[in-house]
């Protein structure tokens, strides 16, 4: 999870202090960076980036690896093959350039909305009583992901485990918070697949309220799975692909 850019200038200065590279994980972050609209880690003092080519970026699962350095990159080829891998996967090429030209097409667009539905729902979770992570000074979120400290609902997995009852899927994650015993201390939730499926800020005052109404007021959460089924029917379409 990652909520903010880093500050890779002032890593870099460390760096350079001790003669070590800096290797950027852009797993989660792939589509926005792609999309021009969170950070540009090889312009902003980091030597190596690796990333996910699914979960934000819209690909199939697979992985990769970008640097500015030449002599990286060589060392990297011969790590790869035939130290590491000897084979890849033809079927998942088609699917990888797709993804890629969607982004081409339609990366910034879509990167600003993933942006724009986090702060969205931050602020409709927050307006609506659940308690939402913040950083002083910065707010809630500048990414596609939202932090809910989840020790009042006893842990992370255990309340994503409720909220999975009524078809609202996160992930438990650890914070710089307090532990809970046995359990993650938050949960994680991402726009990403909402803002695909067309989702947009005057959405997630809805989402959230489902968030709010199974977290705080225990409401049953097969009674709030048929009014979030009903919601996800007015979203059939995916976005920010081309035609």
């Amino acid at each position: 999870m990652c909520l903010f850019p880093y500050s890779l200038q002032e890593v870099r200065k460390v760096a350079d202090e001790v003669g070590a590279w800096i290797l950027y994980d852009a797993a989660h972050m792939g589509g926005l960076i792609a999309g021009g609209e969170f950070q540009r880690p090889l312009k902003e003092g980091a030597d190596l980036m690796t990333g996910s080519t699914y979960k934000s970026f819209g690909g199939p699962p697979s992985g990769m690896v970008f640097t500015n350095s030449a002599e990286l990159a060589a060392r990297l080829d011969k790590i790869a093959f035939p130290g590491l891998t000897a084979n890849f996967d033809l079927s998942r090429a088609a699917a990888m350039v797709i993804a890629v030209l969607d982004l081409l097409t339609h990366g910034r667009e879509y990167a600003k909305m993933c942006i724009a539905n986090a702060k969205a729902l931050a602020e409709s979770l927050h307006t609506g009583g659940c308690e939402v992570f913040h950083v002083s000074g910065k707010g809630f979120t500048n990414s596609q992901h939202v932090a809910l400290p989840a020790a009042t609902y006893g842990g992370g997995d255990t309340a994503s485990k409720l909220l999975e009852k009524s078809n609202l899927f996160t992930s438990g994650i650890g914070l710089p918070l307090p532990p809970v015993p046995g359990d993650f201390n938050a949960m994680r939730l991402g726009t990403q697949e909402i803002t695909r499926w067309g989702m947009r800020p005057e959405n997630m005052e809805t989402i959230a309220d489902f968030f709010c109404r199974l977290l705080l007021k225990q409401e049953k959460p097969e009674k709030l799975k048929s009014e979030v089924i009903e919601f996800r029917k007015a979203f059939q379409k995916l976005h920010y692909i081309r035609d």
